[in-house]
Parts: structure tokens; C-alpha cells; sequence
């Protein structure tokens, strides 16, 4: 496949240059051809891509780009798991994958590198548009088995993440990849869910409800109880598995996500009420007095949503994006049970600073012929600060985080208290959660600076800080102090993720013999 002119991302931040695009594409079409979608047998996604990308959209030079290859790739395994010692017995060959078999292999990770094969044709001849409308929404492609939309929920999402930069930046490479991460992925975390089904590609009769009144109803139900009693050990994916076992938490999340109001002719507002509700699940789900915690899996709600306004304008009619943004949040209601059913607190999260700063080692005083008082938090913008600070932060997850509140800031930052869309619920007339009509576009900015407080402001001295895996939404998990706590996932260090290469450790320089 070749390469792509490469389509703006949506930030398009000043910074990019011929030669940053040069290399990213070069870094791109590396790890296209060279690794897996997954670096572990435990099934942790690649993230290089993801990386990459999300860099460039906030204007990282091109020497920044090369490291974070170098750092990234040193986790991944080569695409071909024969090359690890993988028995590739009854695995495809390149090239053994074609339309009339290409089901026969689903789930199957030693397939990886046929499926990429099978798919870069398909994207090749039907274009990116033709081929996500055939293989992720055609009635063949949704068959009992096949499930094609729900692996593309699966793995946490990443398929959504992977594929959704190859549309927004117009990458078929990614696209492909995206596709062949879908196809070897797994749909047995959602058993007898048909996305496909009339239900979740019409709006309801009544006219529904904002998703904010969704997600209170989601609280209230006394059905989609977390698991009992909280055990810090029970974790992904035996926990999802126990938690959909009688089908019965299945069968009321699917009620209740089927009230959503999704309307095709304001789709933006739609994608508006995922961008708000996923920070304030991310962000707002704290304890007052404590120090915040930033969960590591719905944080790929977030990372997921702001995909949206790229995947649904590709998509070609309006039940696919009904069905699309239903089945996200579907399974997004299902991920936040897992996590112990964690309450947004609007006012938590609005009471973080509107202002934030780095810990400065020394203050610079500002010249009096300067407008304004530049040495006040007040007078600062203090976007650039975090910019300039989080596109050096070692972990991707935190730079595609801070990508999606800035984007969320650029169109929302200027909503005013009370202005988002079902802050009041359109049944009772009341605030649809405690405070939530105190909420103004302010709170993107603020989300942002917990992000850099909590995951580190590594250019000013700090230590990269880790997501949390305790389960915030149990009281259970908050019994363990602040300090233990945050120390307990900070010891796991972002090399201790690394695959053991044929016996020895892969190391940076191995990526950079690969360059």
C-alpha cells in the first residue's frame, strides 16, 4: 500500500513542517509493515501509530517523532508471530485470505498480517469509505460469529481509536490496520449482542433522552449493580465476563442506552453530549478532599469519542451512525459497571483550577512595559504551557487524552452554566445529576490540568505519573490512602509492559536498528 497525501488531523496545530511529515509517514509505513496490532500474548494494543499521530496533530518537530518510534517500538512484537515461535499451524498465508473466506480465520491473532494483506485490497478498491461501510456495518459482515461492529468495540476500543485516525487523517494504511485489528479481535465479551438489531438503529418513538439522562438511569438502576464485594485482584476480563454471566445486565443496559435521542440532522450535538459525558467520567468521578484518580480504562472512552465527528462523516447513511453511537455507548455503560458504576461529581470537577500551571523552579518576572499582569494565572492561557509540556509525556494515552479536551475546548470551551445539552432532565425538570447546571466549557481546561498534574509535567522535573486501575467507582477501592495508592500503580513502570524478544529484552536501540 502506499502512502497517503496525509488529510489535517483535527487540530492541525502549528509546528508541523515537510520534514515532520516526511518522517511521520516513513514511522507510519514502519510499523504498518513490521509489527503487531498487540505486543503481548495478554493482549495489550500497539499504540505506536496512535502515538505518532496524535504528536503530530499538536505540532511535534521531527526529531520528537523518532523517539517516540524508538520508545514505542521496542515493546512490539514483529506482525509475523512465527518469527517469536508461534506455531503457525492452520494460520493463514499472506495472500490465503480473500472475500470468500475471510471468515474463517476471525479471532485469530497469528492471522494478523493475511488479514492486513486481504484488507489493504479491499480499502484499495472500495476506498476508506466503501470498505468501513461493507466489513464494519454489512449484514454479511454482522453475522452470528462474524460480529464485525462488535469487535470493533472490543479491546477496549482500540480498533475504534486505530481506525478512526485513519479516517480523520485520511490514512489508508491505518485504515487497513484498523480493519485487520477488528478481524482478529474478539467478540465473546458481549455473547448474543446483535448491534445490527432494528432497535439500535432508530431513534425512540417517544423522542428519548439526552445521554446525560441516559447515564442517570444507568445509576439508577438497580440491575446494573458492579460486582460484590470489591476485590482489587478481580480484574479485565473475568470481571467483565462474571458481570454479563445471566445475560441480565446485558439485557437493561441495552434498554436503557436504546432511550438515547440520537438525532442524524444534529448529529454534532450528539457527539457534543459524548465528548462531555466521557470527561466528566474521566475527570469528574473523584472524591472531594482526595487526590484525584484517573481510571486507565474509561479513560478510552474519551479517547474513543473524539473519533466521532471524523467516523460519522464517513459514514454513508443515518441508521449506521444511530447504530454506531449506540453500540459505543452500549458497551461504554457495560465498561463503567466493570469499574464499579463511578459517579460523575460536576461539582468535583469544576472546583479543580481553571488556570493550571506547571511547578516552576523559579518565577520570571515580566517586563512593566507588558499589557496586563502576564506573572497572574489569570492572565495566562495556559494551553501553549500544557502543549509545550504533555507532547514529551512517555505514555500515549496521555498526550491522546490532552488532544481530545483541547479539540473539546476549541468548540465547546465557550458554552456558558446550564448551556449543555440535558443538564436538566426533560422527565422531572431537574438537574439530570447534582450540579451538572453549574458546568460551563471551563471544565476541559480544567480536566486538562488534572491530566498534567496526575500524569506529571515531565519537562519541569517531574516523574510521569501512571493511570489508575483501582476501581474508583467501589468506596471499597478508596479505603487504600492517596499516597499508597498512587505509588502502587506507579511502580509498574512502562518497561515492565515489555515483551520478552526471543529470550532477550527488546530495547530501544533493536528500534532504532529497524529505522
Amino acid at each position: 500500500m502506499t502512502y497517503s497525501s496525509l488529510q489535517h488531523g483535527l487540530l492541525n496545530l502549528p509546528g508541523s513542517t515537510p520534514q515532520s511529515k516526511t518522517e511521520l509517514l516513513r514511522l507510519l509505513r514502519l510499523d504498518y509493515e513490521q509489527y503487531h496490532c498487540v505486543f503481548n500474548t495478554a493482549g495489550m494494543h500497539n499504540h505506536l501509530s496512535h502515538h505518532l499521530l496524535a504528536a503530530y496533530d499538536l505540532g511535534a518537530p521531527t526529531p520528537l517523532l523518532t523517539s517516540i518510534f524508538e520508545k514505542e517500538a521496542a515493546l512490539q512484537r514483529p506482525a509475523d508471530l512465527g518469527e517469536v515461535g508461534f506455531d503457525l499451524t492452520g494460520a493463514p498465508q499472506v495472500g490465503e485470505v480473500n472475500e470468500g473466506n475471510w471468515t474463517k480465520w476471525l479471532g485469530d491473532e497469528r492471522a494478523y498480517p493475511a488479514y492486513v494483506n486481504f484488507f489493504a485490497d479491499i480499502v484499495r478498491q472500495q476506498g476508506i469509505s466503501g470498505a468501513v461501510d461493507e466489513y464494519l456495518f454489512g449484514k454479511s459482515a454482522n453475522e452470528k460469529g462474524v460480529s464485525m461492529l462488535l469487535r470493533f468495540m472490543g479491546g477496549l476500543m482500540h480498533p475504534i481509536i486505530h481506525l478512526g485516525f485513519g479516517i480523520e487523517f485520511a490514512e489508508p494504511m491505518m485504515v487497513t490496520a484498523g480493519l485487520a485489528q477488528c478481524a482478529v479481535g474478539t467478540d465473546s465479551l458481549l455473547p448474543g449482542v446483535d448491534p445490527i438489531d432494528p432497535k439500535f438503529n432508530t431513534s425512540p418513538s417517544n423522542g428519548g433522552l439526552p445521554l446525560l439522562g441516559v447515564l442517570r438511569d444507568i445509576y439508577d438502576s438497580s440491575v446494573l449493580t458492579p460486582i460484590m464485594p470489591y476485590d482489587a485482584d478481580y480484574e479485565y476480563p473475568q470481571r467483565f465476563r462474571d458481570l454479563l454471566a445471566d445475560g441480565q445486565r446485558q439485557r437493561e443496559m441495552e434498554r436503557i442506552v436504546d432511550s438515547w435521542h440520537i438525532d442524524v440532522n444534529n448529529i454534532d450535538r450528539n457527539v457534543e453530549e459524548a465528548i462531555l459525558v466521557t470527561t466528566l467520567i474521566v475527570f469528574g468521578t473523584g472524591k472531594s478532599g482526595r487526590l484525584p484518580r484517573l481510571d486507565f480504562f474509561t479513560n478510552h472512552f474519551l479517547t474513543s469519542a473524539i473519533f466521532f465527528p471524523s467516523i460519522l462523516n464517513a459514514l454513508p447513511n443515518a441508521s449506521q451512525k444511530i447504530i454506531l453511537l449506540k453500540t459505543w455507548f452500549f458497551y461504554l455503560g457495560l465498561w463503567l459497571v466493570d469499574r464499579g458504576r463511578p459517579r460523575i461529581d460536576s461539582t468535583l470537577l469544576m472546583s479543580y483550577s481553571a488556570f493550571p500551571k506547571p511547578p516552576l523552579r523559579q518565577v520570571v518576572h515580566a517586563d512593566a512595559s507588558a499589557v496586563g499582569a502576564p506573572n497572574s494565572d489569570e492572565d495566562t492561557n495556559p494551553w501553549p504551557i500544557m502543549l509545550g509540556c504533555v507532547i514529551h509525556a512517555p505514555d500515549a494515552h496521555t498526550i491522546k487524552t490532552f488532544r481530545a479536551l483541547y479539540w473539546a475546548s476549541q468548540q465547546y470551551g465557550t458554552r456558558t452554566a446550564g448551556s449543555f445539552h440535558g443538564v436538566f432532565d426533560n422527565r422531572s425538570g431537574l438537574e439530570s445529576h447534582r450540579g451538572i447546571s453549574k458546568v460551563d466549557g471551563t471544565l476541559f481546561v480544567r480536566a486538562a490540568g488534572i491530566l498534567m498534574d496526575m500524569m506529571g509535567w515531565v519537562t519541569y522535573g517531574e516523574k510521569a505519573g501512571k493511570w489508575d486501575r483501582s476501581g474508583l467507582g467501589w468506596d471499597a477501592a478508596w479505603e487504600v490512602d492517596d499516597i499508597t495508592n498512587r505509588e502502587k500503580w506507579r511502580a509498574l513502570e512502562y518497561e515492565d509492559l515489555r515483551w520478552q524478544f526471543e529470550g532477550k529484552e527488546a530495547t530501544e536501540g533493536d528500534a532504532r536498528a529497524r529505522l
